[in-house]
């Protein structure tokens, strides 16, 4: 079981123990010792995932026809790359978090991994001189 796992299903541990009125197994100084042992065995560096090219972008466009499934998708690849977001800001796009400016389009982040509070931030989607890489040309022709 990764480590993550393992801190995911202490902390629930120690909920669910606080709220029973409890005190916490997980505070225990030889869980605490058995945890530390295992983060210097194990390590705990999360894995980086290598970045999307702008030429594996490109291949990847060229390969989308003109359905509206097709359309939908080049669209949301153009925007996650120019955006530099993460899937699951991605997926929580509405149409309405967007405003086309002069400029682009100007996308409004509600939430991310980044932002836990909501407090949300604005991403500009520019246009770009190379159309089959325009974020705001792709959205606009779905």
């Amino acid at each position: 079981m990764p480590l993550s796992d393992v801190g995911r299903r202490m902390a629930a541990l120690s909920v669910m123990h606080a709220e029973n009125g409890h005190p916490s197994p997980t505070e225990h100084p030889q869980v605490r010792k058995l945890l530390r042992g295992s983060r210097r065995m194990n390590g705990t560096a999360p894995v980086s995932k290598r970045a999307l090219t702008k030429p594996e972008l490109s291949r990847m466009i060229a390969a989308t026809g003109d359905d509206l499934a097709d359309l939908r998708d080049r669209a949301l690849l153009l925007v996650g790359f120019v955006g530099g977001l993460r899937r699951s800001e991605l997926v929580g796009i509405n149409v309405g978090d967007l405003t086309l400016g002069p400029a682009g389009y100007a996308l409004k982040i509600r939430r991310s991994k980044t932002d836990q509070e909501g407090a949300g931030r604005t991403v500009a989607l520019p246009y770009s001189t190379d159309l089959s890489l325009c974020p705001v040309t792709a959205v606009s022709d779905h």
